[in-house]
């Protein structure tokens, strides 16, 4: 069986690819906390930290989603990375705006919203990476 190195070859894509999608989130978190900070508070900061985690979570589970799916399903990973990459930060944003009144306040959902129109540019160029075919030079052996 040939498909051992291939999984190993994806697995080491997907952990760059989350990687890459860490440093982008990174890279925003100094903005919104700033902007959270300076409007709202230590609630505005919060608010922030919780657009970040669920953002990079769905991300996360959305690249891992190929991975998992592998080889044979590929349409399935897509699919269920698509569910993840939605589900994961609507689920933070409702459940926080329901059960957490200064989320409500500092208007996290729109803290939510933003972050993660900004997760999406970076994991829709990442999945994009990650499916792309192998060219005919790498497939020839």
């Amino acid at each position: 069986m040939t498909d051992g190195p291939a999984i190993h070859q994806r697995l080491g894509r997907t952990l760059w690819a989350v990687a890459a999608l860490t440093l982008a989130l990174a890279a925003a978190f100094p903005v919104a906390a700033y902007f959270g900070w300076r409007r709202h508070g230590d609630a505005g900061l919060a608010a922030a930290v919780l657009a970040m985690s669920v953002c990079w979570l769905g991300g996360t589970l959305a690249l891992a989603a190929p991975w998992a799916a592998g080889r044979r399903n590929p349409v399935v990973g897509i699919l269920l990375g698509s569910l993840f990459r939605m589900l994961v930060p609507l689920a933070g944003a409702i459940t926080a705006t329901i059960f957490w009144p200064p989320f409500r306040r500092v208007d996290g959902f729109g803290i939510i919203v933003a972050y993660f129109l900004w997760m999406l540019v970076w994991e829709t160029l990442l999945s994009l990476w990650l499916v792309k075919q192998p060219s005919q030079a790498t497939r020839v052996q």
